[in-house]
This record gives structure tokens, C-alpha cells and sequence, in this order.
């Protein structure tokens, strides 16, 4: 009895990580500052958690190139592998199955260790990415062609079969051919990019999309 209970905490523990790591939760977080909630407030946050779900896996499978079917496959294989192990160690229907639920969130975290390496990467060209953009629309004016801009100046000399698709490539696209709501594909563009630095340029993006005269604001950042 006591090993069913352990069970089932084990099985309740693993399921509230992977919640936390899927939406970010942090309950010890520390209070902004008023200057900082008041930007927030203003700018707001326009994503859905269904949608927030969706950037994340995108993210995960262009950072480590995978597709859904494999993800699909590797989530029955670790569920299969699971219960078999449980059937093997307890001789225990129940508890085999408590085992393969155990397992199902294994893919998930095999993919967000293997995406580090591009993460990390991503970040590393950041501050040259947002001064491009940066200096791009204080000359223009226009949030699209600014992208555009370091777009065009990133894969100028890589050959298009060779080139690897960033979250950059990824708003240009989304605003020409599925939304054109820049403000919302600023917000999907924050969301595919873990970095302080880089959500605090994009809420000020958002808000010069609003008011042209901000733009200068973006410098400091």
C-alpha cells in the first residue's frame, strides 16, 4: 500500500514540474519594480497559454530538429519501456501503468536538455541581432523592414540550403503570410527567445509600435 502511495506522489510530482517548466512558473519570483509592472501593464501579455504551449515545442523542435511524428513515437516508446519496466519490478498491473505515466513526460525533458546547446547559441548572437534592428528602425520606421533588414544581412552569404531558420526568419514569415498583427508577432517572437534582456527590447518594441517617439528608448537596453 505505502509503495502505490509513493506512486502516485512520484507520479504528481513529475506532472507539476513539467507544468512549471512547460509555462514558466516561478512562485519565488521576485516583485518588480513599479517602473517595470507599470511597462508590463501597458504593453500587457496578448498570448494564450494553449498558444504559449504551442511556441514552446515549436521552439523545442527547431532547436533540436524534431518533428512531431518523432516526438509522438519517442512519448509511446517511453510509455511502452515504462510499464514494461514496472511489470518486470512489481509484478503489478496497477503499478506498471503508474510506471508509464511516470515516463510519459521522458521525451520532453530529453528535448529541452538537448535544445540547450542551440538556446544558448541563440543568446550568444542577441546583442548584435537587437543592434541591428535597433538601428534599423530608428532609420525607418518600420518594425517589419527593420527584421527584414538583419534578415537579409544574416543569410546574405549562406547558401538558402544550408540556412537554418531563427525565430527572426520565423516573425518575417508569420507576418507576410498568416497574421500581419505585428504587435502579436512581437509577442510570439519574445516567447520563442528565453532572455531577460531580449523580452524587456521587445515589450519596448511593442510599445514603439504604438508610439514612433519611444524608439529612442530602445538604445539603452
Amino acid at each position: 500500500m505505502n509503495l502505490i502511495y509513493l506512486s502516485y506522489v512520484l507520479v504528481f510530482t513529475l506532472i507539476s514540474l513539467s507544468l512549471i517548466l512547460l509555462l514558466k512558473l516561478n512562485p519565488f519570483i521576485k516583485e518588480q519594480n513599479p517602473l517595470k509592472k507599470r511597462r508590463m501593464d501597458l504593453v500587457g501579455t496578448k498570448l494564450k497559454v494553449t498558444e504559449r504551449i504551442s511556441i514552446r515545442f515549436e521552439t523545442l523542435f527547431r532547436q533540436t530538429r524534431c518533428t512531431t511524428r518523432k516526438f509522438v513515437i519517442m512519448i509511446l516508446i517511453s510509455v511502452a519501456g515504462g510499464f514494461v519496466a514496472g511489470t518486470l519490478l512489481f509484478d503489478n498491473t496497477s503499478l506498471a501503468a503508474v510506471m508509464a505515466v511516470c515516463m510519459f513526460p521522458a521525451p520532453y525533458f530529453y528535448l529541452t536538455v538537448r535544445s540547450s546547446t542551440a538556446a544558448r547559441e541563440e543568446i550568444e548572437g542577441l546583442e548584435n541581432t537587437m543592434s541591428i534592428i535597433t538601428n534599423a528602425y530608428a532609420g525607418n520606421d518600420d518594425i517589419i523592414k527593420a527584421v527584414e533588414t538583419y534578415v537579409e544581412e544574416k543569410n546574405r552569404y549562406i547558401p538558402e540550403h544550408l540556412r537554418i531558420p531563427t525565430p527572426f526568419d520565423e516573425f518575417v514569415s508569420e507576418i507576410w503570410f498568416i497574421n500581419p498583427n505585428v504587435e502579436h508577432g512581437l509577442y510570439r517572437l519574445a516567447a520563442k527567445v528565453k532572455n531577460r534582456y531580449f523580452t524587456e527590447w521587445v515589450k519596448t518594441l511593442i510599445l514603439c509600435h504604438h508610439d514612433r517617439r519611444l524608439k529612442f528608448a530602445l538604445f539603452p537596453i
